[in-house]
């Protein structure tokens, strides 16, 4: 879909990981998270992951009921292999 068009936005959205990220007050207890990724992948860009942990640790990472941790891992000088390294 078109994100730029309202009614494939509103499709993707129902979707989206970041989108459906709820507010602080209302968020549910979540489990500590580690998102990973990995800073040479041509196929998915780390943006994606850095934007995610960004918004979860404001919205839920703010909640005083949170207390489990929320961490982003980046695997350096690695691509789209799980941690492959560039080099193999």
């Amino acid at each position: 879909g078109n994100p730029d068009d309202a009614a494939d936005f509103e499709y993707i959205a129902r979707y989206s990981p970041l989108h459906n990220i709820a507010p602080a007050d209302a968020a549910p207890r979540y489990p500590a998270v580690m998102v990973t990724t990995a800073d040479h992948d041509d196929r998915v860009s780390p943006l994606h992951s850095y934007k995610y942990a960004a918004e979860l640790q404001h919205q839920v990472g703010r909640s005083a009921a949170h207390t489990a941790p929320l961490v982003i891992r980046i695997e350096r000088r690695a691509g789209h292999g799980g941690g492959k390294p560039l080099w193999k």
